[in-house]
């Protein structure tokens, strides 16, 4: 269902207010749907602009992955909606759901997410080729970093794990690109792509390898980066013994 009125007047208007109209709705695809584990199951992405607004439309058929509290199989998109869901209640940044739901019909498992485009944001991923080809300046650096470390602490500081934690799943206002600070309503960086992400209450040993996965995926920072984004994280202001035993840490499981 849609979370806002004013986002289903919008999306009546253009004749794609109900569940039905928007799945038989054909847009080319943002990126390739990905195959389930099992036969006739699928996941795809695509972007639909209505009255100068950006959206995301993810559909699901059939897809789901089977865990320990779901032994037949969690649905994902309902997986992600509850983690925005989740994340909202706990005021981490993150995506914002105009509408879900989850149809089964003649044996098949629907479903559909829609989320706002973060239209104001760049993918930390993208964020990094700048630096690569020295378009970003050594204080823009740093000020992304710091904040990207802000955001992961302040999950983790929630008991929030958010597992697979590519730097492309961070997204940084691009305000914060430019060398300028954000406005205050908005977040210098957010979280996407919230299906793996989970609760974890008594497993401390899984923030510790959310930072770990995430330092090896960021190719482009330096040693001092990687430093300066520990120090934040921890919430240090220079190298403590705090953080030479982080770091010692990240090193027995990196090997």
């Amino acid at each position: 269902m849609f979370s806002k009125k004013d986002s289903e007047d919008l999306f009546s208007r253009n004749k794609l207010g109900t569940f039905q109209l928007l799945w038989d709705n054909k847009t080319e695809w943002f990126e390739a749907p990905n195959s389930g584990s099992h036969e006739n199951s699928w996941s795809g992405v695509s972007k639909i602009t209505l009255e100068g607004q950006d959206f995301f439309i993810k559909k699901q058929k059939n897809y789901s992955k089977r865990n320990l509290i779901h032994p037949f199989g969690e649905n994902l998109a309902q997986k992600e909606h509850k983690n925005i869901t989740i994340f909202k209640r706990l005021n981490i940044p993150s995506l914002e759901a105009v509408f879900f739901n989850r149809v089964k019909k003649n044996g098949n498992d629907y479903a559909i997410l829609i989320t706002k485009a973060l239209s104001s944001y760049t993918p930390l991923n993208e964020v990094e080729t700048l630096v690569n080809t020295r378009a970003l300046n050594l204080a823009a650096r740093r000020t992304i970093i710091f904040h990207t470390a802000k955001l992961i602490a302040l999950s983790h500081e929630n008991k929030v794990k958010i597992q697979s934690l590519y730097s492309k799943h961070v997204f940084v206002h691009d305000s914060l690109i430019q060398g300028q600070a954000c406005m205050d309503n908005e977040a210098p960086c957010k979280f996407i792509d919230l299906e793996r992400a989970r609760l974890s209450y008594f497993d401390k040993s899984s923030f510790l390898k959310d930072v770990e996965t995430f330092s090896r995926r960021t190719k482009s920072w330096s040693q001092s980066d990687r430093l300066y984004f520990l120090i934040h994280y921890l919430g240090e202001k220079k190298v403590t013994q705090q953080v030479r035993d982080y770091i010692n840490k990240l090193k027995s499981i990196s090997k």
